[in-house]
């Protein structure tokens, strides 16, 4: 069965941050090895790893309820709204780069509390764009620091519906914890704080739409949405494209995508040319390939960016292995948690038994811990309902 895309609901929480809002303090869970990993989760969320990433458990609390916009735990609100400081100094650091996009990337953006990935994948699709090969994209920053006619609320965000652009003026105020710690969505590095602003400024304009002007939204009211909304509401792209990968065999979804993309470091690496995302299916509403979804790598109801393919070939011609090139916007700590063998979080090449492949992508190291990897074409038509981009 193929859900409508504008009425079908994408979202999963990163339980990684849910698990420290919980707990109230922050986790370092690079120290922890994934045994330990799945005892904290487990003992936060009392429901075990296999379970908890697939979306049909209803004690799961990475999830809402299938039809019913209330979430099964509460959305916790801000302790404050301050600017986000980094040993004692504000971010922004200064005028010459005040918002830190000058090293903004694919890896940047880490997803919070909500379970709006939709939102956080196309951001980090964009960022993948600005630094691949491909610069026909709007640029992932502010329009401009418009101090001068707006010296309140400097940052200038452009986005787009039906009606338009839309510029957006929001400040660098950010919602924090009572450790003073960034509450929803933030960057992997400390320093920065590109994502934090593009995700308070969208909300700012999702209230704007409802006549509501404030310059603290409330973050609750949102997150799981069609998959591609917030994709096009953040470029000017007109023509949004979808496709659902049943409506095809899965060496035919692989050839689509390898035509939209284009040669990388080398003939193996193939970037997608557009700002592309895919999301998983939901079991609740459609299984057609009966998968489970068992651990913290690919996730039931969850939306990734699309980065692009590795398409080996052989000295005839035909390809040697065929693999989608995701990322998942939880980011780090998303390669530690799993319990299938079948979808394991850190595959190691020569395992012939795993869907995956680990190596260097178009520079990308795929055994880093930064939620990057490798998925093969056919697991990836298992597993996934539906692919877009915006042109």
């Amino acid at each position: 069965m193929t859900i409508s895309i504008t009425s079908r609901k994408v979202g999963a929480r990163n339980p990684f941050a849910l698990a420290e809002k919980i707990n109230g303090r922050k986790i370092n869970w690079f120290r922890k090895s994934p045994d330990s990993t799945r005892s904290t989760l487990f003992d936060v969320f009392d429901v075990p790893c296999e379970k908890l990433f697939d979306s049909r458990n209803k004690k799961s609390p990475l999830f809402r309820k299938v039809g019913d916009a209330a979430s099964p735990i509460p959305c916790f609100e801000p302790d404050f709204w301050d600017v986000y400081k980094v040993g004692g100094t504000a971010v922004p650091y200064s005028k010459k780069d005040p918002y830190n996009f000058d090293s903004r990337d694919i890896r940047d953006t880490v997803q919070g509390i909500l379970p709006n990935c939709p939102l956080m994948a196309a951001l980090a699709s964009i960022a993948w764009k600005r630094v691949g090969l491909s610069s026909v994209m709007v640029d992932p920053q502010p329009t401009t620091l418009n101090q001068k006619n707006h010296p309140n609320t400097p940052y200038e965000f452009d986005f787009y519906d039906g009606n338009g652009v839309y510029s957006q003026y929001t400040t660098n105020l950010l919602p924090l914890d009572k450790n003073r710690n960034l509450f929803h969505g933030r960057s992997s590095a400390n320093n920065e704080i590109w994502p934090c602003l593009f995700e308070k400024a969208y909300y700012q304009w999702r209230e704007h739409l409802k006549g509501n002007e404030t310059a603290t939204p409330d973050y609750c009211l949102y997150g799981m949405e069609s998959p591609y909304v917030p994709l096009s509401h953040l470029t000017s792209a007109t023509n949004p494209i979808y496709k659902y990968t049943q409506n095809s065999t899965s060496d035919n979804v692989f050839s689509d995508i390898y035509n939209y993309c284009s040669s990388g470091r080398c003939s193996s690496d193939r970037i997608i040319n557009y700002p592309a995302i895919a999301w998983t299916f939901d079991p609740n509403l459609s299984n057609p390939n009966k998968v489970t979804y068992t651990n913290s790598t690919i996730v039931a109801n969850h939306c990734y960016s699309l980065l692009g393919l590795y398409a080996p070939k052989n000295p005839g011609g035909t390809f040697a292995g065929k693999y989608m090139i995701l990322r998942n916007p939880w980011g780090p700590q998303t390669t530690l948690v799993s319990d299938d063998p079948a979808v394991p979080p850190v595959p190691r090449s020569g395992e012939s038994s795993i869907p995956s492949w680990v190596g260097t992508w178009n520079t990308i190291d795929l055994s880093a811990n930064d939620g990057i990897f490798a998925f093969s074409a056919e697991q990836f038509w298992k597993y996934f309902e539906g692919y877009a981009w915006v042109t």
